[in-house]
């Protein structure tokens, strides 16, 4: 989370939401308000590195999130 909170601050990006998907997933969403770049960090409670999927009660899927980030390019 710190490197997260280090790099947001030095490219002047603001915490737009924070919430939880399901229990065991906590967001946090970034924004940078000059040119609307955003940092999304998803934080799995009990987890380390790793790749989630829907089934894993996390209630995110790694797979699907890297896509969604990529296909809008």
């Amino acid at each position: 989370m710190f490197v997260v909170l280090f790099w947001s601050g030095m490219n002047q990006f603001e915490m737009l939401e924070e919430g939880f998907i399901p229990t065991k997933t906590k967001t946090f969403r970034y924004q940078n308000s000059q040119d609307n770049n955003e940092v999304w960090f998803h934080k799995i409670a009990g987890w380390g590195n790793g790749w989630s999927r829907t089934s894993d009660d996390t209630g995110i899927d790694t797979a699907e999130v890297i896509w969604e980030f990529f296909s809008r390019y």
